[in-house]
């Protein structure tokens, strides 16, 4: 074998030479077995046992070196695979994981916003009821002061009423005494009545309706003033004064009721 090797030309010598060595255990066996086998041809004992030795060693060589090769490529291989297939399970737990995630916020954001609107809902509903609280409780102090007003206008319209039904009996010093009970009442109405003015806006119907009634009583305390002045010094002055008190009282009056009708 190694006389016809020589005997090639050098491009094949490179070929066969490459292929040798990448195969290198296989070589050392088939030139073990040629060895072996010219050693039988020659019978030479010596040469056969060294012949079997070497093709044995070669053959094991060559068969572990093969065979490592073929379990290293299987087991690499194998890895290959298993990792191949953890990374894939890896990839599909964490698709998994991904998906429940985006799954629990867009469970939560459903939820944020149903809580949103509920509690949406309740402020507006709270809103609602505390405006219609607070309508029902402006109404309710708007039904009191019409009551009260009502009460001072009852008053008011008793001092003229007495103040005539007296006159009738031609009893000047009850008419006097009259007088004097409509002033001091008038008095009282007129202080009481700028107390209550006082707590409102002097822009609302409610001010305006209460100054109106307060400026009632007070030409009507001095009608009152003006009616003991005549009948004490019996000067028609002081009953033109009287006459021109009842009117602006009158007036007053009259603006009055037209104010308290736009309360309710």
């Amino acid at each position: 074998m190694w006389q016809k090797f020589k005997g090639l030309n050098t491009f094949l010598k490179v070929i066969i030479g490459i292929i040798a060595i990448c195969f290198l255990p296989i070589t050392l066996a088939v030139f073990s077995i040629e060895f072996l086998i010219k050693s039988i041809e020659a019978k030479n004992k010596g040469k056969i046992v060294l012949g079997c030795f070497l093709a044995l060693l070669t053959l094991s060589c060559a068969r572990t070196v093969y065979l490592t090769r073929s379990l290293d490529d299987k087991n690499s291989t194998q890895v290959n695979q298993v990792s191949s297939n953890k990374d894939k399970e890896d990839a599909e737990k964490k698709s998994e994981e991904e998906t429940k995630k985006q799954e629990e916020e867009k469970v939560q954001t459903e939820q944020q916003k149903k809580d949103e609107e509920a509690i949406k809902l309740a402020q507006e509903k709270q809103n609602s009821e505390n405006a219609e609280k607070q309508v029902q409780a402006e109404q309710t102090k708007k039904d009191e002061l019409v009551k009260k007003l009502e009460t001072y206008e009852s008053i008011y319209l008793m001092i003229p009423a007495s103040i005539k039904e007296t006159s009738e009996s031609n009893n000047a010093f009850e008419l006097q005494k009259t007088f004097s009970t409509g002033r001091d009442v008038a008095s009282k109405c007129w202080q009481e009545l700028g107390d209550l003015k006082d707590k409102y806006s002097t822009e609302s119907t409610e001010y305006k309706a209460i100054q109106n009634l307060q400026l009632a009583f007070f030409v009507v305390k001095d009608a009152c003033k003006n009616g003991i002045k005549y009948l004490d010094k019996n000067e028609y002055k002081y009953y033109e004064k009287y006459e021109k008190n009842c009117g602006e009282a009158g007036a007053w009056y009259s603006d009055f009721v037209a104010l308290k009708g736009n309360l309710n």
